[in-house]
């Protein structure tokens, strides 16, 4: 199983494009971060999103998410309990 370690901060923005929420993008490249939440040794992917707001001056709302690595087969990341 390859370490979340190995991957390039590249495959750390892919993994988590396909978590966020409809309608929204990744707030910024370099907001990809990694942190054991959960102390166990392991680090989450956490990301920065963003949803567009309408035409100005609407704002646009930000939002943040924590993937886990998971062990299952047939399921490499997930949302952490």
């Amino acid at each position: 199983m390859q370490s979340i370690h190995a991957l390039a901060r590249d495959e750390w923005m892919e993994i988590a494009k396909k978590f966020i929420p409809p309608n929204t993008v990744l707030a910024d490249p370099e907001s990809i971060e990694l942190y054991d939440f959960d102390q166990d040794g392991r680090n989450q992917i956490v990301a920065t999103f963003q949803l567009q707001a309408g035409e100005p001056p609407s704002r646009s709302k930000f939002g943040a998410i924590a993937l886990k690595k998971q062990r299952q087969a047939g399921k490499k990341y997930g949302r952490p309990k």
